[in-house]
């Protein structure tokens, strides 16, 4: 049944990139269908060097999901938090972005989102989230970032899909559809630091740190946890594409509370970035890194290779197609052992003239849960997703949008605990439909 799957989704691919270069040379002779609208499309332009964007966004959906997942006080086979159900909903957002003198950068967001789930004894799921972030620059050297970010939601879910490409609306590199698992409340909180300095024309240094937790709410055998780390190191350009890294990582997680549970990685970041436009077309770039880790806990010591490519290609004005890969181990909030996994997705994106923007994901993970050496056949895992959207612009305030989604995950019997509720073989799949306006309050 899968492999049909993947073949339909392969062949769906075919035909939307053949459209795509009819469209795309189509938009070659026509100069005006390289112009979208800008604000539903996430295209819209910041403030200026001494200026200030206040935007609102909002939105009505309906659609279909065909598993809420398990959790709370409920059993893992309970129908009741498995049954599929049709939705409607809204959302709200206001996005506020000010510079300040070319030297500061303030942004902030808050946004909440509500459902109700009308075959599950009409459930109403809310959700809320809030960021805020800083930047300034110090000098035309030196620059530093700090950012807060909160959430609340009543379902948990989680992703094994890294940033590794070129992050833009046409294609985005992560999955954009929601990747709950598990009825499960919880909130989650997340910071960051980043500070860069040139040195010289050629020698860079950067520092950066981070730290997440997750808290789960209700009458469930959850425990929370967190995780934190940071890095830092140097970077010398090599030559205009190449450029070589030296630097030390160190991260840490404790979910649970117990010692075993203590989980600790150490980056030996000695590696190359490398970069360029491939001879045969000067529209196709490829790009690449290098890195190891070493990762320790109270039972055992791995020694891991990790790395990142990305290729990417532009088609015509406003079209792009990409696929990365990754191989990363990561802590993910609310699994009590980490992730070494192998990830690689693909993307294609672009409009249709300048009133219909479509994207197309899909994507692969496999690899380990928990790094013992004694099983590490019986502890693999695998997350598949497919996920097209459409958006089509009414006005360049409102546009109607249609997506859908199928998202697999399998793990295997012998792997670490799962969080409540979340069974080790689970696939789901819907549809979603609704109208989205955007309202630029400041400019």
């Amino acid at each position: 049944m899968f492999p049909r799957r993947l073949a339909l989704v392969a062949a769906l691919l075919s035909l939307v990139a053949g459209t795509c270069a009819e469209v795309c040379a189509q938009t070659a002779r026509d100069p005006r269908a390289a112009a979208p609208y800008r604000g539903l499309f996430g295209g819209n332009n910041g403030p200026d060097e001494n200026g200030q964007v206040l935007d609102f966004t909002a939105g009505l959906f309906g659609g279909y999901d065909n598993d809420l997942g398990g959790g709370e006080s409920a059993t893992v086979s309970d129908s009741s938090t498995r049954a599929s159900s049709k939705y409607f909903g809204g959302q709200s957002q206001l996005r506020y972005r000010r510079n300040v003198f070319q030297k500061l950068g303030l942004e902030a967001s808050a946004g909440t989102s509500s459902s109700l789930y009308t075959d599950i004894d009409n459930l109403v799921a809310t959700s809320a989230n809030g960021a805020l972030g800083v930047s300034w620059s110090i000098n035309q050297r030196t620059r530093m970032s700090l950012s807060q970010s909160v959430a609340y939601s009543p379902f948990y879910g989680y992703s094994l899909f890294p940033t590794a490409g070129v992050e833009t609306p046409l294609v985005p590199t992560a999955p954009t559809f929601d990747t709950r698992v598990t009825k499960n409340e919880n909130v989650t909180l997340g910071s960051s630091a980043t500070f860069t300095r040139e040195v010289t024309s050629r020698l860079s240094f950067d520092a950066s740190a981070n730290y997440s937790r997750i808290d789960f709410r209700g009458d469930i055998d959850q425990p929370g946890g967190a995780h934190y780390g940071g890095r830092a190191g140097f970077g010398y350009s090599l030559t205009r594409r190449a450029r070589a890294r030296l630097g030390y990582g160190y991260m840490t997680g404790d979910y649970g509370g117990s010692r075993s549970n203590n989980l600790q990685s150490h980056t030996i970041d000695v590696g190359i970035d490398y970069a360029r436009a491939l001879s045969f077309s000067r529209k196709t770039q490829l790009s690449f890194s290098t890195g190891s880790t070493v990762y320790s806990d109270a039972r055992y010591t791995r020694y891991l290779v990790l790395g990142n490519a990305a290729l990417t290609h532009q088609l015509g004005r406003t079209w792009l197609a990409q696929a990365t890969y990754s191989r990363n181990l990561q802590l993910v909030n609310g699994f009590s052992e980490p992730f070494f996994a192998d990830t690689a997705s693909v993307g294609l994106g672009g409009f249709l003239g300048q009133r219909v923007r479509l994207t197309t994901q899909a994507g692969i993970s496999w690899g380990q849960l928990g790094l013992s050496p004694k099983d590490a056949d019986n502890r693999s895992s695998k997350t598949t997703y497919v996920s097209p959207a459409l958006q089509v612009a009414i006005t360049e305030f409102m546009a109607l949008q249609g997506s859908y989604f199928y998202y697999q995950s399998e793990f295997d019997p012998g792997s670490a605990p799962l969080p409540e509720g979340l069974d080790a073989t689970r696939s789901r799949q819907g549809v979603k439909v609704g109208l989205t306006f955007w309202v630029p309050l400041i400019r």
